[in-house]
């Protein structure tokens, strides 16, 4: 039915079950849904759909039932609370966090149905390991569709290609045993998280770096990392908070910059015949609209290349 538009899913619960005191940019979720909207795509080459909420035999896959159960009764430690960043939690911040990896699941099952390309309008939680969460990440929605990838589908080469400026530190550890699994990582050197994990592939981009830096170090790195891994599906985390006007980035990276990283991405995919899953990841810019722009170009170049097929 939508083999020629983009699948996306979204939840309201994405900016709503967020506290209003919250040190995070809440209405990025839905103002990126909005412009969609305003570029005059949703209906025509974009498809949004609601997003379920993730299974707990899912979630299972990946994290350990006890720090779920903890999760999901309140009962986690003030600390932990902490470094996950959500504060205060509101009644359905459990919701929110199942409808994320649900989301994500989804575009999951529709390139695992046929779609060249699908995405979550969220997602991108790679900040979360197997017993804990952080970095406004609960549960790491790309080990999980990576993880029913190789296990319930049969794939024996997956690739997670984590372009947000900050390092996949969870994704790196719950896979660092996993052949399979190529994690890949560019992020800003000198940011968080400051005790950097181990990915197969991490590529640390100099504080201030611009465009042709990075994406000079982009091209050759996954190029190169591709190649010697031949994926069959391709995990993207396509942050934008390599903005320059991102507070939490670091990094000098323009709109037309990400544009161009987007598109190399997406070509790399292509030459292996790969099907992409798109989560949105981290933007953090002053004023939000510059992130929502970002983030709104990389599910439109998808669904521009869906067309042209």
């Amino acid at each position: 039915m939508y083999r020629d538009m983009l699948q996306l899913y979204y939840s309201d619960l994405y900016t709503g079950a967020i506290s209003e005191e919250a040190r995070f940019p809440k209405s990025r979720y839905r103002k990126v849904r909005e412009e969609l909207d305003r570029r005059g795509l949703t209906g025509t080459d974009i498809a949004v759909e609601e997003a379920r909420q993730a299974r707990l035999d899912e979630v299972h896959l990946v994290h350990e039932p006890e720090y779920v159960r903890r999760f999901m009764e309140n009962e986690l430690d003030d600390k932990m609370v902490r470094k996950i960043g959500f504060r205060p939690w509101t009644e359905q911040f459990v919701d929110r966090t199942f409808s994320i990896a649900g989301g994500t699941l989804q575009a999951f099952e529709a390139v695992m149905g046929g779609a060249q390309f699908a995405g979550n309008l969220a997602g991108g939680t790679h900040h979360a390991y197997a017993d804990r969460g952080e970095g406004f990440c609960v549960f790491n929605d790309l080990a999980i569709c990576a993880v029913r990838a190789l296990e319930e589908f049969g794939y024996e080469r997956v690739a997670i290609v984590d372009c947000d400026v900050h390092q996949g530190n969870g994704t790196a550890v719950i896979f660092a045993d996993e052949p399979r699994v190529l994690t890949y990582s560019i992020h800003c050197a000198g940011n968080y998280p400051f005790d950097k994990e181990e990915s197969d592939v991490d590529v640390a981009v100099p504080v201030g770096s611009g465009d042709e830096a990075y994406l000079e170090l982009l091209d050759r790195s996954l190029s190169r990392a591709l190649y010697g891994f031949r994926p069959q599906l391709v995990l993207y985390q396509a942050g934008v908070d390599a903005l320059e006007e991102d507070r939490w980035g670091r990094l000098a990276l323009t709109r037309a910059g990400l544009r161009r990283r987007n598109g190399l991405v997406f070509d790399l995919a292509e030459a292996w015949a790969c099907p992409v899953l798109i989560t949105m990841g981290g933007g953090y810019s002053r004023p939000i609209e510059a992130s929502v722009a970002a983030h709104a170009d990389v599910f439109e170049e998808a669904s521009r290349r869906l067309k042209s097929r």
